[in-house]
């Protein structure tokens, strides 16, 4: 069962330009090394748009392990540059990120809506996604929620990780609300995306196999839950990520006796129905959203001092129908550990 189990949530084979380091210290380091190359490699022959796109690349990947004093250096060093307002945008999108990082979330959605009117649309919907982010941490659920939607649709295929991203945490939302089933679904089918980026954002992929976890966990699916987990404890990014040892702690505490999977390596699985379980996490009290029935269109509105954002809020559809157990003849292949990029 277990062996079965591990095959679902085998980690894929992660190279090209992704960054493990193995510890705070070394992970910093690595950025800082990363920073001083590129200025090194950019300044003097005066390519500074190159080097604001190179920074900014930078920057992502270090606010992806939670290396947020390398976001603040990075950042800080392209608006220093002369570089192209957009590029600009894009610093301030990041320096909105240290201000969110620090409990700001007042002063970081001021930033973020500055940075969406100036950055391309990739960091638009970025910026969005941030922005309900800082709703969702304080407990405003209803508030986080059209943010999500609006991020996912503004991505789009600009950026994968961004409408990853968007409709995990809708399914988050759906969670949170007791609509663990649901959740559990788009999460599964989110799944083969997911190991598709999982090459460039290793922690993405292991962050998703988290909240993948809590939901096989809350329909009392146990032993998927510590299967998809264990992967995510056992990678380099789990320091970073202190809530991944509490969903362990939660899984471990439960009294719900595991559903066993169903994996048939002859013909096609059938997916069996999972009992469910009564929901642990609770934010602060929100009002009720409906969300068995989603709205096609929502729109919501940015009211800044002088300009209105209008955002258009949809639900990405997925056109994937199976579950991960209908996958899982692609997935037993040995996959190579994850590397630096």
């Amino acid at each position: 069962m277990n062996k079965q189990a591990n095959i679902l949530f085998i980690s894929p084979s992660i190279g090209g330009n992704s960054a493990e380091p193995r510890d705070a210290l070394s992970q910093y380091d690595y950025f800082q090394q990363l920073i001083y190359a590129s200025l090194a490699r950019n300044v003097y022959v005066g390519r500074f748009q190159v080097l604001g796109r190179q920074l900014a690349a930078i920057a992502r990947h270090a606010h992806l392990v939670r290396q947020m004093d390398a976001v603040e250096q990075a950042s800080q060093v392209m608006l220093a540059l002369p570089i192209s307002s957009q590029l600009k945008g894009i610093a301030r999108y990041y320096q909105a990120l240290c201000i969110k990082h620090q409990g700001d979330f007042d002063g970081a959605r001021r930033s973020l809506e500055r940075a969406a009117e100036e950055a391309t649309p990739q960091y638009r919907a970025r910026a969005l996604l941030t922005i309900g982010a800082t709703y969702y941490e304080s407990g405003e659920l209803d508030a986080a929620l059209p943010f999500y939607l609006a991020a996912g649709r503004g991505a789009c295929e600009r950026d994968l990780l961004t409408l990853v991203e968007s409709q995990r945490m809708t399914a988050v939302v759906r969670s949170v609300h007791g609509d663990h089933r649901q959740a559990l679904g788009d999460l599964e089918r989110l799944f083969p995306l997911v190991r598709a980026i999982g090459k460039y954002y290793p922690a993405a992929y292991y962050d998703f196999l988290n909240s993948l976890a809590v939901e096989l966990g809350e329909v009392g699916r146990i032993a998927d839950a510590k299967a998809a987990l264990s992967i995510a404890l056992a990678s380099p990014f789990a320091r970073a990520y202190p809530e991944w040892s509490e969903t362990r702690d939660e899984i471990a505490a439960r009294r719900v006796s595991a559903t066993p999977s169903v994996v048939a390596f002859n013909r096609a699985p059938e997916a069996a129905p999972s009992p469910q379980a009564a929901p642990e996490r609770k934010p602060k009290p929100v009002s009720k959203l409906a969300l068995l029935r989603w709205p096609a269109c929502k729109k919501i509105f940015l009211q800044r001092a002088l300009k209105t954002i209008a955002v258009t809020s949809a639900i990405p559809h997925a056109g994937i129908t199976q579950s991960i157990l209908d996958r899982v003849l692609i997935c037993i292949g040995p996959r190579a550990p994850p590397a630096r990029f």
